[in-house]
């Protein structure tokens, strides 16, 4: 029974973080020919960035799964910035 509590654990606490990867996949492959889809995109990516923040809580031993994908949040964001500008 122990053999099997620390193998949920993990995969329970990397279920909190992987679970918003894939809104920011589907933010990411959305076609952005337009201003308008590119602007609702980086409201999207804004408000997902603030969900992820109040609602993420991991252990210190996470942490940096957890920064990894605020960084790619970030990542993105800046990818549709350079969309806008090009």
């Amino acid at each position: 029974m122990f053999k099997g509590v620390l193998p949920l654990y993990r995969w329970t606490i990397r279920a909190k973080i992987y679970k918003w990867y894939k809104q920011l996949d589907e933010i990411e492959k959305v076609a952005t020919s337009t201003e308008e889809t590119l602007k609702k995109n980086q409201e999207d990516l804004l408000s997902l960035k603030d969900e992820v923040q109040a609602h993420t809580k991991v252990p210190l031993s996470y942490k940096g799964e957890y920064y990894n994908l605020l960084l790619h949040i970030d990542l993105v964001a800046k990818e549709l910035k350079l969309q806008k500008k090009v």
